[in-house]
């Protein structure tokens, strides 16, 4: 084609009688170009000045492998899915206990994993509290001397499960550490020197010497047990 570059030219057909070319323009616009393979014809022997038959072989040649290749890319996977799902359904077929058993076993695992995620968050969420419980214990009980005996024991009491806890000793659930501590504290919680001294603690914490409610501060002079101290400051420090 006059004023055009040739860019390919291959055998479009199994008998070879055929040649499709492609030709670019100046504005590089693609035009094709079907034209026959025979010898004695203009066309035939104007494309062999853009190029020689040995060429047209080779570029046929390429053609076709780079045809199968994008041809098994495209098949292979449509084929494998049709396997295994065929696969799936035959395993279905003559083993259903077992396929049952998989699923079972697959939503168990997944079961597990969430609770242990959750267990994991709540542990994290539990020590802090622990920690910060801990903090305020140690420093109601500064003095350790100061303290009775029964105290003292509860301090150590809780000052070792608290260790055991961060050392990964209690590998229990979130509950059971949750019942150790509060055990700790339930066989103490109507001591009057205890509560005493942790309510001068929590009066020295900034967020509750600087809350403008009147009726927090009632209502810690007024908490009769340790627990019900808690209530009244928790979600407050």
């Amino acid at each position: 084609m006059d004023g055009h570059e040739l860019i390919e030219a291959r055998f479009s057909d199994s008998n070879h009688l055929n040649v499709m070319t492609l030709w670019k323009d100046k504005d590089n616009n693609i035009v094709e170009q079907l034209i026959s393979a025979d010898p004695t014809q203009p066309q035939w022997q104007q494309l062999m000045k853009h190029t020689n038959e040995k060429a047209v072989w080779d570029r046929t040649a390429e053609w076709k492998i780079e045809e199968k290749r994008k041809f098994d890319a495209y098949i292979e996977p449509l084929v494998e899915k049709a396997i295994s799902e065929r696969l799936e359904e035959r395993v279905k077929e003559s083993y259903p206990h077992i396929v049952d058993e998989l699923e079972v076993k697959r939503n168990e695992v997944l079961r597990n994993a969430m609770a242990i995620d959750k267990m994991a968050t709540d542990n994290k969420t539990l020590l802090d509290d622990i920690e910060e419980l801990n903090n305020l214990v140690k420093r109601t009980f500064r003095e350790k001397e100061a303290l009775s005996t029964d105290n003292q024991k509860l301090l150590r009491n809780i000052e070792l499960q608290i260790g055991r806890i961060k050392e990964g000793h209690i590998t229990s659930s979130t509950s059971t550490m949750a019942e150790t501590l509060v055990n700790a504290i339930a066989n103490h919680n109507n001591s009057s020197e205890l509560l005493f001294k942790l309510k001068l603690e929590i009066f020295k914490i900034e967020k509750i010497k600087n809350n403008k409610v009147k009726k927090l501060k009632t209502d810690i002079r007024k908490a009769k047990t340790v627990f019900e101290l808690f209530n009244v400051i928790k979600n407050k420090i």
